[in-house]
């Protein structure tokens, strides 16, 4: 909810769009699902991923499920085993809503206040406007940016909250001219469905979503679902706590399983019926996946674009059409894609994450690319591994660290030497800006690599990245601080004052 425009949207687009386009012949083989196994093990072994569950559909029936690693717990994945889906949760609330319209309780194109009128944005006249269908498709204007932290950490807040956050949020663009993915959009959404139904957002999909799709393992709670960050590339249980109110969950806080997730998929595959139990219209189904919010991104030397639609987004994927979602938590990744065209999909979960800024950085996402082109009968590409990665970040950060060090020790020690002396005022000031000004430009700019541009941000999603960056501004600032005591000391130095040496007393010999 990781992610950039979006780190979410970067994640759901710019991995996924590979180069190589493979044959009809190629499209029509028959996945080896023994490769795809070995596969998926051999990514979890060279990356460290503590575990992974991977499910394929075939014409809306389960056709391989498959677990690798372990919980946190120790035990064997399996197709059991709970993994938070992130912001794959957002196609269960447009699913949700799309129920809603098929019943004829909700409008797409009525404003959002006709059902939640407290609904409030820092522009009066635009908070009128706003439409349902235009949250859905991520029109809104609302940035990414709003009530950040709140919704990407799974803080302890209510949708009401969560609505109170939105009331000086300044939108970035008129509502419907220009997309933007924000989760603020989807816990709107989540409000939506509790006014029309009078009842609990998780209460409602339990019974209209879940309980038909015979998903009995799925919750809208943390439940026993403990994933793993990685510290400088040692992956560290780390549970995160929710409940299923929070106003967070409308947006990323569905926990499933792989097996769960096979019906999921199948009833889309089916048009909206699963088990021969009507969910949703086929028509609903076909709006949520049509793509209306064209985005374009640079990737090296291609360009990747992408069409969202509904909870979904759109897409060639290796040169087949693909409809699809991504998700992520601190402590989880997961990759949803469905191939009409072959009547197939796939859902993979990875019990860890990695949110290194940087388009195509994402290891975990190295495994949903390769199952896509297996089942394609395409040769995955190499990627860089997580601990080749994590080498260099490491071997920086230790760098960087002793550097910086000795630095601060050389000013603490030899004032004189690094105060001037017969040097020119200004190499004396020019190594203050430095020391002073660059961690101002770090506590500043580096959120800025992050989404919601917040260091809590940073700190719930990459604390090792998180940790070097404020040591390494720490230990900079106190050495600033120390040259500026030592010129205040004494500033005869600025002017390039030189300590003169005590005359040296000769004694006198008889002649």
């Amino acid at each position: 909810m990781v992610t950039r425009r979006a780190v979410q949207a970067t994640c759901l687009a710019v991995t996924l769009m590979l180069s190589r386009v493979p044959s009809i012949e190629a499209a029509e083989h028959a996945p080896d699902y023994a490769n795809i196994d070995r596969y998926v093990q051999s990514q979890v072994d060279a990356n460290h991923f503590p575990g992974v569950a991977l499910a394929v559909v075939e014409r809306a029936s389960l056709a391989h499920a498959q677990g690798f690693g372990h919980d946190s717990q120790g035990q064997q994945v399996t197709a059991q085993t709970p993994f938070m889906i992130g912001s794959n949760s957002k196609s269960f609330t447009a699913l949700a809503v799309m129920q809603l319209v098929d019943a004829g309780a909700v409008a797409l194109d009525t404003p959002v206040q006709s059902y939640v009128p407290e609904f409030r944005v820092a522009d009066t006249a635009a908070s009128a406007q706003i439409t349902v269908r235009q949250l859905l498709n991520q029109t809104s204007g609302i940035p990414a940016t709003a009530a950040g932290d709140m919704l990407l950490e799974f803080q302890d807040a209510s949708l009401q909250q969560g609505l109170a956050a939105l009331s000086a949020v300044q939108l970035h663009a008129p509502p419907g001219t220009a997309y933007e993915y924000a989760n603020a959009n989807y816990m709107l959404l989540g409000m939506v469905v509790e006014a029309v139904t009078q009842e609990p957002y998780a209460t409602y999909v339990q019974h209209h979503i879940l309980e038909p799709l015979e998903m009995r393992h799925t919750h809208l709670e943390s439940g026993s679902a403990v994933g793993y960050r990685f510290w400088f590339g040692v992956p560290v249980a780390d549970p995160m706590a929710y409940t299923s109110d929070v106003a967070s969950v409308p947006t990323g806080g569905v926990v499933s399983t792989a097996d769960d997730m096979s019906h999921y998929l199948a009833m889309y595959l089916d048009n909206g019926q699963y088990a021969g139990t009507r969910i949703v219209s086929a028509n609903a189904i076909a709006e949520m996946q049509r793509g209306v919010s064209d985005v374009t991104f640079s990737e090296g030397d291609r360009i990747v674009r992408l069409a969202y639609g509904m909870g979904w987004a759109t897409g060639d994927i290796g040169g087949i059409p693909a409809v699809y979602h991504t998700g992520g938590s601190p402590q989880f990744s997961s990759w949803m894609v469905l191939i009409p065209s072959e009547q197939r999909a796939f859902i993979t979960l990875t019990n860890a994450n990695n949110w290194i800024p940087g388009p195509g950085l994402s290891s975990t996402e190295l495994i949903p690319k390769g199952v896509m082109l297996l089942t394609a009968g395409e040769t995955p590409e190499q990627g860089t591994s997580l601990p080749s990665m994590y080498t260099w970040i490491d071997v920086v950060a230790a760098a960087l660290a002793v550097v910086l060090t000795w630095s601060l020790v050389r000013r603490v020690r030899h004032p004189a030497d690094r105060l001037g002396g017969r040097l020119h005022a200004a190499l004396t000031v020019a190594p203050l800006t430095w020391e002073l000004g660059l961690p101002i430009a770090v506590w500043l700019g580096f959120p800025h690599l992050y989404e919601v541009h917040s260091w809590t941000h940073i700190m719930t999603y990459t604390p090792d990245l998180g940790l070097v960056a404020i040591v390494a501004a720490t230990i900079l600032l106190l050495t600033g601080v120390v040259r500026s005591a030592q010129l205040v000391h004494e500033p005869r130095l600025l002017s390039g004052g030189v300590r003169m040496a005590a005359p040296r007393t000769v004694a006198a010999h008889p002649s």
